[in-house]
């Protein structure tokens, strides 16, 4: 089980050595180019570029990252109480780290916390389930990768689902629930975020304590069985 001796371990060992970029300035939702060679994310009212870092020194087993991948569920019942700053720097930071296509780092995330960005939120979706922190993710099509010379269009798509993986990753890590959501109307979230149109929208976070009815849905436990989901060397 992911217990809370598990998870203050995992803690210790998960947290990096990235000093908290100071705050200034304004910012409307994705309205600021970022830096080369770094993250952008816009916290309504400020932003925060952070350059990427080593993570030389962090250990973690399998086990222990099975039974972190066991402890998150989507959660659908959030408490109100917000993230603290410490919180939600291990979620950007773990998005920070993700991986992308040719290390093109397309992604864009926008932190919506303040209650008049969540009532935007509620006007493009119902299923923020009462997060108090949403995370909005989308990339830039002008910095994504392509095809590579392949059939494979546009990897930006896959990066930001990869960041919104981790991010959900980390939460539990931070024993904090989440939920991805992709039932939400675009056009809606582009106009009251002020999403450029090189930017494409993937899906949002939702992101919290979960509260105290909070349970996995029915269907959490259904794993298949590997033999169904992998075969080895053809198909």
């Amino acid at each position: 089980m992911w217990n809370t001796s598990s998870v203050q371990s995992f803690k210790a060992k998960m947290r990096l050595s990235l000093a908290r970029p100071s705050r200034g300035g304004s910012c409307r939702a994705f309205s600021v180019r970022p830096a080369s060679r770094a993250r952008l994310v816009c916290l309504q009212g400020y932003t925060v570029l952070g350059k990427l870092q080593s993570t030389e020194g962090v250990s973690m087993n399998g086990q222990e990252y099975l039974d972190l991948l066991k402890a998150r569920y989507s959660v659908r019942s959030f408490s109100d109480v917000q993230l603290t700053d410490a919180e939600l720097d291990v979620l950007l930071q773990a998005a920070q780290l993700s991986p992308t296509a040719k290390n093109s780092q397309p992604f864009r995330l926008c932190v919506v916390q303040s209650a008049e960005g969540l009532a935007k939120i509620d006007e493009a979706t119902r299923c923020r389930y009462g997060a108090p922190t949403v995370i909005i993710g989308a990339y830039d099509a002008g910095v994504s990768a392509k095809g590579l010379g392949y059939e494979t269009g546009d990897f930006g798509d896959i990066d930001t689902s990869i960041v919104l993986t981790n991010i959900a990753n980390a939460a539990a890590a931070e024993n904090l629930g989440s939920c991805w959501v992709g039932a939400y109307d675009s056009a809606i979230i582009r106009k009251n975020f002020n999403i450029p149109n090189n930017y494409v929208l993937v899906d949002l976070m939702m992101v919290g304590h979960s509260a105290e009815d909070a349970e996995p849905s029915p269907r959490h436990e259904q794993t298949e069985p590997l033999d169904t989901l992998v075969v080895r060397e053809t198909f």
